[in-house]
Parts: structure tokens; C-alpha cells; sequence
């Protein structure tokens, strides 16, 4: 690039980059707003049509309630995602696309999918106590947490105030599994 004629400095590199920077380049942020987009949508249809045994689908506080308020949670989330990938200045996405130092940290991710797919598996066979606390714990040491023992207590802990939400507050039973048949 030349130095424009009344300036002694060149111009800024990046701006060129971002002149010329493809209209995809730097948005991974739209992916992740449009799948969230497909779920808030997929809860709205399945909210629609749920049907909810010995109760009108009025209640704020029961299965149709609280599903209402996880799709409008992630219909709200995809729009915010959206919003502000498309906002961002080229120049930031170009920085971003050119930088060969943010790469996914596979790792972590592996290790909480797994987490995630283990938990899915062992739902039924080991109840919703055992499998949570296996979800969180693989999640938060996936994630850098190094204290093994603190991971698996507060995992525990997780578990049980969301087993006592949902039975008290929504009247769902979670799978009990192994300790049902304590």
C-alpha cells in the first residue's frame, strides 16, 4: 500500500484486509446464533404441542411454563449472538480471521462433549444424580478446574438442587436409577 500524498505515514494495513475481506470471514458467530435459533424454534413447536397430563398449560410453573421460558431464553440469546457478529467492524473480523492463535481448544471441547454424550447414555441406568454429577464434573475439568474431589462435590451438590427444583417446582421426577433401588 502507498502513503496517501498528504501524509508522511502510510495507511493502516488492516484497512485494506478489511476492505477485502469476504462477507463469511470472522462470523462463526452466526453459526452458533442460527443453531441456537433452530432450538428456541424446535422448543416453541414442542411447546405448542405438548401435551401436559392433568394440567391446562396455563401454569407458570410446570412443564409448559418453564419450557416457554427456555425457548424464549435461546430465541432472545440467538437474536443478542446475531446482533452483534453482524455489528462488529470489518477490521475486528479481519484481525480475527487472520490470527492463527484462536484456534478451538479440542481438548476441552472433546472433553465436555464427552461429559455430555456420557450423561446421555447413563441417564436411565445410573439415575439423574449419579449422571449429573458426571456431566459437571467432566464439563468443569474439561474446562481447567484441576481440584478433582472439589469438581465431583459441587457437581453433586449441582445435581441435587436442580433434582429438588424440578420435583418441587415443576412436580417432574428426574430417573432415579441405581439409588431407586436402594
Amino acid at each position: 500500500m502507498t502513503p496517501r500524498p498528504d501524509s508522511d505515514h502510510p495507511a493502516d494495513p488492516r484497512a485494506d484486509t478489511a476492505a477485502n475481506l469476504p462477507v463469511t470471514a470472522g462470523r462463526g458467530d452466526l453459526v452458533v446464533a442460527a443453531l441456537l435459533a433452530v432450538v428456541g424454534v424446535v422448543l416453541v413447536v414442542g411447546n405448542l404441542t405438548m401435551d401436559v397430563v392433568g394440567e391446562d398449560g396455563t401454569s407458570v410453573l410446570g412443564p409448559a411454563g418453564f419450557g416457554w421460558l427456555v425457548a424464549a431464553l435461546a430465541l432472545g440469546t440467538s437474536v443478542a449472538i446475531a446482533a452483534r457478529a453482524v455489528r462488529r467492524p470489518a477490521a475486528e473480523r479481519a484481525q480475527e480471521a487472520a490470527d492463527p492463535t484462536r484456534e478451538m481448544n479440542v481438548p476441552a471441547f472433546l472433553g465436555a462433549l464427552g461429559g455430555l454424550v456420557g450423561f446421555a447414555v447413563l441417564l436411565q441406568p445410573l439415575g439423574w444424580l449419579l449422571s449429573a454429577t458426571g456431566l459437571f464434573f467432566a464439563v468443569s475439568s474439561a474446562l481447567g478446574s484441576r481440584p478433582l474431589l472439589r469438581n465431583a462435590a459441587v457437581g453433586f451438590a449441582m445435581a441435587c438442587v436442580l433434582q429438588l427444583l424440578f420435583g418441587a417446582a415443576l412436580g417432574l421426577a428426574l430417573p432415579s436409577g441405581v439409588l431407586g433401588w436402594l
